[in-house]
């Protein structure tokens, strides 16, 4: 043991070569969810994971399934190709990994790097595991390819402090109702009998029924003796 840290040696050997390191060195600089999502997506663009260069074997664990990729048919979300990951994946080529995972990068490219690796989880699943083709979206990848980023969005944001005025949450909680199954309701507003009168049928259009026919008995009795 030299009492070298293990980051700090990652972050040399990315400086000097791209490629030059091992899967455990790139995992160093997993310290979030966010610089996770910004190292698995270079290691992909790069071809560091699907080449073989680092244990192309744990994704054919993961996700070869046997299927066919599709024959680019209209019809059919995936495989996905790159579209709208064109910037991300220029930016990805043009770095190196301890580049990749700069603070500052990461806040920019971190959403955006996460749905490319979902993206490529996907594809994966059809046994494409290989950085996403060149191409535009069609209509059904690209509402594919939104849906993932709605997601990721969601999920890069647990555990991040909200910051919100707790006079405004309660001025806005105070108007708002929900039933037995969590559900917002609208808030009940008191009407008068002027106001109901209206809305009833004309007495000669109207009928009349018992109640006491189809309530219990305890509300029977309640109707029979209000007081």
């Amino acid at each position: 043991m030299d009492g070298t840290d293990p980051l700090a040696k990652a972050v040399e050997v990315s400086e000097v070569s791209r490629l030059d390191f091992t899967l455990w060195e790139a995992w160093a600089f997993c310290d979030s969810l966010q610089r996770t999502g910004c190292v698995m997506a270079w290691l992909i663009v790069t071809g560091s994971v699907t080449s073989g260069h680092l244990n192309s074997k744990l994704l054919k664990t993961l996700f070869d399934s046997g299927a066919w990729p599709r024959a680019d048919h209209r019809r059919s979300a995936l495989p996905l190709r790159m579209g709208e990951f064109e910037t991300l994946v220029n930016w990805l080529k043009s770095c190196s990994l301890a580049e990749a995972v700069r603070i500052d990068n990461v806040g920019r490219w971190c959403d955006e790097a996460w749905s490319y690796v979902a993206c490529f989880a996907c594809n994966s699943l059809l046994n494409v595991s290989r950085p996403l083709a060149a191409g535009g979206w069609s209509v059904l990848e690209r509402r594919m390819a939104n849906a993932i980023r709605l997601s990721v969005t969601k999920l890069t944001r647990h555990g991040q402090a909200a910051e919100f005025c707790v006079e405004s949450l309660e001025k806005e909680l105070r108007g708002k109702r929900v039933n037995y199954q969590g559900e917002e309701v609208g808030t009940c507003e008191k009407l008068t009998l002027c106001q109901v009168l209206p809305a009833l049928p004309p007495k000669e259009h109207g009928g009349c029924i018992d109640v006491l026919d189809f309530v219990s008995q305890g509300t029977r009795r309640l109707l029979k003796n209000p007081r």
